[in-house]
């Protein structure tokens, strides 16, 4: 029976440095792509390779933008239908009235629409701004709804002429058509109601299929230059912002508003 003997502990030479662990190049200050994210992690190990250049490094970056525009923008529809929801129908507490004091429309008033929708989008995350600008005598209103993501909706220019009515000077004039504008677009981007008949486009508003044809205004402007009728003032009368914001179910009202007031004259 042979007896076992212990072997002598190795002593490491003083002259050669213990080996350390291989440090992690996460702790080294590269950024690693949240755990679980499949798409990021590949694109992390991709930056890892020797042979990476400047256009896969921006390839990756512009990759990683779009992917997370894309998160922003399910974040922004996701919650649109709860925010949408909680909206409320908006009475009509304005009106438009010619000259002789009679009702041409009904609509929401836009600090009534402001008043109510505001907290609901902050609840929600969302907040609503508009770019106002005013162009060739117009008014032209962008509504941008943006949630809290950072992804942003917004419509399309919006254009209302400058409401002259009444006895109004241009800095009045330019205010009621940015409040109007920001109504409308605001109405469209959030698919707000408000209760009663939808009639306030006499002064520019509704969609552009709501308004007369370029044939139909033609025919009015045929009609006001035979009759010899001032245009503009038959606007204020009547309640329009001008010839071209009448809407078409308007239309065979206007021309016979010019003849009545043909007839008034030669009376």
């Amino acid at each position: 029976m042979t007896e076992k003997t212990a072997s002598a502990p190795v002593t490491r030479s003083p002259l050669v440095p213990e080996a350390k662990p291989k440090r992690k190049r996460a702790e080294a200050g590269v950024i690693k792509p949240p755990e679980g994210d499949a798409f990021l992690a590949m694109m992390g190990k991709m930056m890892d390779a020797p042979d990476m250049s400047i256009e896969k490094i921006e390839a990756y970056f512009r990759a990683r933008k779009e992917y997370g525009d894309n998160l922003d923008r399910k974040s922004f529809w996701e919650h649109y239908p709860a925010m949408q929801a909680d909206l409320p129908v908006i009475e009509r507490r304005g009106s438009i009235k010619n000259r002789q004091g009679q009702i041409q429309s009904r609509h929401a008033l836009w600090e009534d629409v402001v008043e109510v929708i505001t907290p609901i989008l902050t609840d929600h995350g969302y907040v609503l701004t508009f770019r106002p600008k005013v162009m060739d005598g117009k008014i032209s209103v962008v509504a941008i709804l943006t949630y809290r993501s950072g992804h942003s909706e917004r419509t399309d220019p919006y254009e209302v002429p400058a409401d002259t009515s009444g006895s109004k000077n241009a800095v009045q004039a330019q205010g009621s058509s940015t409040s109007y504008g920001k109504r409308y677009t605001a109405f469209a981007l959030l698919n707000i109601v408000s209760r009663g008949e939808d009639d306030d486009g006499d002064r520019g508003g509704g969609t552009t299929s709501d308004k007369i044809s370029d044939e139909q205004l033609q025919q009015l402007i045929d009609l006001a230059e035979e009759l010899d009728i001032d245009k503009r003032k038959f606007c204020e009368v009547y309640g329009y912002a001008d010839l071209p914001s009448i809407q078409a179910k308007n239309f065979d009202e206007a021309k016979k508003a010019m003849w009545k007031k043909r007839k008034k004259v030669e009376a």
